[in-house]
């Protein structure tokens, strides 16, 4: 079987991007006076986007409370703000992964990579960390 394109996930798959995650996460966290969390404790919460990513982050007795929705709002706005400041900060590449793309570029398999963070973020960290002429938009 000769495959012609491969769609690369960014976060978790291509790229460590757990300490940059978190070390957003617990600044928003602390701007409400909330307790720190572990990497893991927050990375468990990761894959189904950054609203829900936010909501499983924050402690149980605030989702309780009647004005959740609204305060989740302003937290994940906090979030994003945190994460737009510090989102290349630590995030590096899994070892092989540029020599696998080197790889496939040279074998002609067309790659993109499709990531549920935003898209001009995922954009500057392939840019930043691989090269981007392998890479379709």
């Amino acid at each position: 079987m000769k495959f012609k394109g491969i769609i690369f996930d960014l976060d978790g798959t291509v790229a460590d991007t757990g300490d940059d995650l978190s070390t957003a996460m617990n600044l928003m966290l602390e701007s409400f006076g909330f307790a720190k969390k572990s990497r893991d404790e927050i990375l468990k919460h990761i894959n189904f986007g950054a609203r829900e990513f936010v909501r499983g982050c924050l402690p149980d007795e605030i989702k309780a409370t009647p004005d959740f929705e609204s305060f989740l709002n302003e937290a994940l706005n906090i979030y994003k703000g945190f994460y737009a400041e510090c989102y290349l900060e630590k995030t590096r590449l899994y070892n092989g992964i540029s020599e696998l793309v080197e790889s496939l570029h040279e074998n002609g398999i067309k790659m993109c990579v499709l990531s549920n963070k935003q898209d001009d973020m995922t954009k500057k960290i392939i840019t930043s960390l691989l090269n981007q002429k392998y890479f379709i938009e």
